[in-house]
């Protein structure tokens, strides 16, 4: 877990505050109206391309995977703790 966080989450979470900082500078450093309003829904599309390649890229078993893991993850703490005593076998069969 602390390797995932380490190489995935943190770098991701970094590059996002990065973006987004250097955005919003931009946003606030817009002359017009109209100039704002592209530059927004500019800023908009890039903090969103990659879930939108992802959604678009992946087939729909890894959706569907995805969606199952979200349900789960942000379901019921005590099913959580559950799932860690289970065995493969048996979350498979739980899942299916």
């Amino acid at each position: 877990k602390v390797l995932n966080w380490l190489l995935i989450l943190l770098p991701k979470l970094a590059l996002w505050k990065v973006t987004t900082e250097a955005g919003i500078v931009f946003l606030m450093e817009t002359q017009g109206i109209e100039d704002l309003v592209v530059n927004s829904v500019a800023l908009a599309f890039i903090l969103q391309i990659d879930e939108l390649l992802c959604s678009e890229l992946m087939n729909e078993k890894v959706h569907q995977l995805l969606r199952k893991m979200d349900v789960q993850l942000t379901g019921d703490v005590a099913f959580i703790n559950e799932v860690e005593s289970l065995t493969d076998q048996e979350l498979f069969e739980r899942n299916q």
